[in-house]
């Protein structure tokens, strides 16, 4: 874990994600009710993993953290118990596009 938080301590620096507190609007996603801005979990998987990397989301809900990987060049495993929830994550994650929903 040392080599980790030494290693992404500049990343986080330029981020500006190196605080005990992060600050982040809220950006809701279909019917969830516990959805996140991709931004708020964005500098957590850059800072945490390597490209090609699998990132684990135990609570995969809508697919944010999955579209954050994809994006990032991250592999990723989502496990979510609510089937409306994975077939809605499948289908976000089929039609996403460029860093945060750009083209």
């Amino acid at each position: 874990v040392t080599g980790v938080q030494t290693c992404a301590l500049p990343i986080a620096k330029k981020l500006n994600h190196h605080r005990d507190v992060i600050t982040c609007g809220i950006e809701s996603f279909g019917e969830h009710q516990a959805t996140f801005p991709e931004k708020l979990i964005y500098p957590f998987v850059v800072t945490t993993s390597k490209e090609n990397d699998v990132v684990l989301d135990c609570f995969g809900g809508h697919g944010t953290v999955g579209l954050v990987c994809q994006r990032n060049n991250r592999k990723y495993i989502l496990i979510e118990l609510n089937e409306k929830y994975c077939k809605s994550a499948a289908l976000r994650l089929k039609n996403a596009r460029g860093l945060w929903g750009e083209d």
